[in-house]
């Protein structure tokens, strides 16, 4: 039976309604033909030129995102870009953002805590994005510092001057660019990781003496393609969804 980018479009919207992605968000079809049939899909952080020449290479028909292609309103479309190389392509793209980090069927949120070993997830629900979970027993700061960056494959991981041999049981958390919800996270958990914070929200940490990690916004999101191409092949079973593989981090260290 033939799929079309429709069909896979609305069985992600069971798992990740794009209703509830914020207001600032741009998810969706937002490249390409809903109606042209799949069967190959990449799955990707980000859609750049590279990974629009590896789908153009493995001869997918759609690429699935989990940033948008188009955030801001484009104001040219040129060669040597990757919105113009995509469009010109013939392939459709597929951008879920928001509304994937807050599912709770196969999240990026959800996904992060199950890499790291954590139980008892689910949504905070005095806080727009946070989430929390726990580990079945207590570890030292300084031994989550290091989980991170193995379960992660995180280059780098900072943390909370002066914190290192605290324990922590409950851990508060939003994948990516989440640093403005340590305030929710602060009296109701015993530790706060996201992937990039401001210098006041690591600031407010280290006044509060209160364990604050940042693992990397690539890698606190990277986690996400697994379960959710788990996901995908439960109902298209025959289309082949591939990670992408030159998906990277933007930054080195």
């Amino acid at each position: 039976m033939k799929v079309t980018v429709k069909d896979i479009y609305n069985h992600i919207d069971k798992a990740a309604p794009f209703d509830t992605s914020m207001s600032f968000d741009n998810t969706g079809i937002l490249v390409g033909d809903k109606n042209a049939e799949v069967k190959k899909a990449l799955v990707a952080l980000d859609i750049s030129i590279p990974v629009v020449e590896e789908a153009k290479k493995i001869g997918a028909d759609l690429i699935i995102s989990h940033h948008p292609i188009i955030f801001n309103p484009a104001r040219k479309v040129v060669k040597g870009t990757a919105l113009y190389e995509l469009a010109v392509s013939g392939m459709s793209a597929i951008c879920c953002h928001t509304n994937l980090d807050v599912s709770m069927v196969c999240g990026v949120n959800k996904s992060l805590s199950e890499v790291l070993g954590m139980e008892k997830f689910e949504r905070d629900e005095n806080s727009e994005c946070m989430f929390t979970a726990e580990f079945e027993e207590p570890v030292k700061a300084s031994d989550f510092a290091e989980l991170l960056k193995i379960k992660l494959n995180a280059p780098y991981t900072v943390y909370t001057r002066g914190t290192g041999d605290k324990l922590i049981k409950k851990v508060g958390f939003c994948s990516g660019s989440g640093g403005e919800f340590v305030f929710d996270a602060i009296g109701s958990c015993d530790a706060y990781l996201t992937g990039e914070a401001k210098h006041h929200e690591l600031l407010f940490a280290f006044e509060n003496n209160f364990p604050m990690f940042t693992a990397g916004h690539y890698a606190t999101e990277k986690i996400f393609d697994r379960a959710f191409i788990a996901y995908l092949k439960e109902e298209f079973p025959e289309i082949e969804f591939v990670i992408s593989e030159e998906d990277c981090d933007p930054v080195t260290v």
